[in-house]
């Protein structure tokens, strides 16, 4: 950079100062499969600390992202509870390489995503118990915890779940579960799910179970845990009311 008569400047080094730096980024070619195929919600940079005080890894989530934008709760773009998940385990895989399984999950209040976009915050650290996590943005001037959980020490692998027999639990299921009725549902009482995030397909339902077959939209997109299909096997719960 000789005779350009550039200087230093003074950056933040810790997560909560609350001054952006963001720098547009180039728009993708036409026809690019970048897109398609880059993993949603990677971290921005390097993570801040360590597991032993806290790790903290900086996300963006655009407004655009069909997760949000198609996920609304009286006209907000809102992250899906489940989609809480798949951000913390983006982090997590970074950090740490046991085997672990989820507990303890915890959604404190909706994590609205307005136009651009939002900068969202992972915390890990590591307890007795096994890593702790928190999804936190600033909200006003303060920094708010939008759940948590821990993820546990998998010591013993997991038990296979029991095998069923399809006509039997469509045998115990006799009530028809019709999608467009149950998004109806939904949207009398202002949760508006767009195309993306419709995953019900038609199901059944019977005393206190329900057989919810689901199909998940965006399957280019290298999830881990899909938010349009865990979200489609919670949507199901409301066909037990």
């Amino acid at each position: 950079y000789g005779g350009a008569g550039l200087r230093r400047l003074s950056l933040p080094t810790y997560p909560f100062a609350r001054v952006r730096h963001w720098l547009p980024a180039p728009p993708a070619p036409v026809g690019s499969s970048a897109v398609a195929q880059r993993a949603p919600w990677t971290a921005d940079g390097a993570p801040v600390g360590d597991l032993a005080s806290g790790l903290v890894f900086r996300m963006w989530l655009a407004a655009s992202d069909p997760v949000v934008a198609e996920h609304r709760v009286h006209g907000a773009a809102v992250l899906p509870g489940v989609g809480h998940i798949e951000m913390v385990h983006t982090a997590l895989v970074k950090a740490f390489q046991e085997p672990v399984r989820l507990a303890r999950v915890v959604w404190l209040r909706p994590l609205a995503i307005a136009e651009p976009g939002r900068e969202v915050l992972v915390r890990l650290q590591r307890r007795d118990a096994g890593i702790e996590y928190q999804v936190r943005a600033v909200d006003g001037e303060e920094l708010v915890t939008f759940s948590q959980g821990v993820w546990e020490p998998a010591d013993a692998p997991a038990q296979p779940a029991p095998v069923r027999s399809l006509a039997e639990l469509r045998r115990r299921c006799p009530r028809v579960l019709d999608p467009g009725a149950l998004y109806a549902h939904f949207q009398a009482r202002g949760i508006d799910y767009g195309p993306f995030s419709r995953g019900r397909r038609e199901g059944c339902v019977g005393d206190g179970e329900v057989f919810p077959p689901a199909q998940a939209a965006g399957t280019a997109t290298p999830f881990t845990f899909r938010p349009a299909l865990m979200d489609a096997a919670l949507q199901a719960i409301a066909a037990l009311e």
